[in-house]
């Protein structure tokens, strides 16, 4: 889940996978997941994650989502920039002094 600067919700992230070329290749070479894959109605749903289990950033802020459930990993790379200190509120902005 994103945030914005107020703590706001902003996005969520539920999973956005694409078919890739090793994905394709094993369904060709799996018939009876072909077959399964005719009586699907919807197919959206497997773009979303089914059982998430594990999450990764790597130096370049890549996030990589290990996905048990659908027997895949999804990779993120969004397009960022780093923020100066004067762009970056202190916590006592929105934090709440009374609690300790």
């Amino acid at each position: 889940m994103q945030f914005n600067r107020a703590g706001l919700f902003v996005e969520a992230m539920r999973g956005d996978a694409v078919m890739t070329e090793r994905g394709a290749d094993k369904l060709m070479a799996n018939p009876d997941m072909l077959r399964w894959r005719d009586h699907i109605t919807d197919l959206g749903r497997e773009k979303l994650f089914w059982k998430p289990t594990a999450v990764k950033v790597d130096k370049e802020f890549g996030v990589y989502v290990l996905d048990s459930g659908r027997y895949r990993m999804q990779i993120y790379r969004k397009t960022f920039r780093e923020l100066s200190d004067d762009q970056i509120d202190s916590p006592e902005t929105y934090a709440d002094p009374k609690i300790n």
